[in-house]
């Protein structure tokens, strides 16, 4: 029984509540209701952040796909060496 409330203290430390002295100690089914929110609060904020995270990586993959479309393919003629050519093709092309 000691290794039990040796636990339920360990529980209590971990949760947003006042372990002041002058405060008195939960007991047991309050330290249980508290965690069980606790838990489910933080459930809650994952889950919006993983929303955003979500989100933020949809935009980065639509702003890399309007990037790529904004470039202008290279092509090269048959004179083109080492992405340089001085093929007045090449020139008037660009």
């Amino acid at each position: 029984m000691h290794e039990l409330n040796d636990e339920f203290e360990s529980l209590r430390e971990c949760l947003p509540y006042p372990n002041e002295a002058n405060s008195r100690r939960m007991s047991k089914a309050n330290t249980l209701l508290l965690a069980s929110n606790w838990i489910k609060h933080l459930s809650n904020a994952n889950h919006k952040l993983q929303m955003e995270l979500n989100a933020a990586n949809a935009k980065i993959e639509m702003l890399k796909t309007q990037y790529q479309k904004s470039e202008k393919p290279t092509q090269k003629c048959s004179k083109c060496k080492q992405n340089v050519c001085f093929s007045v093709d090449c020139i008037t092309s660009s």
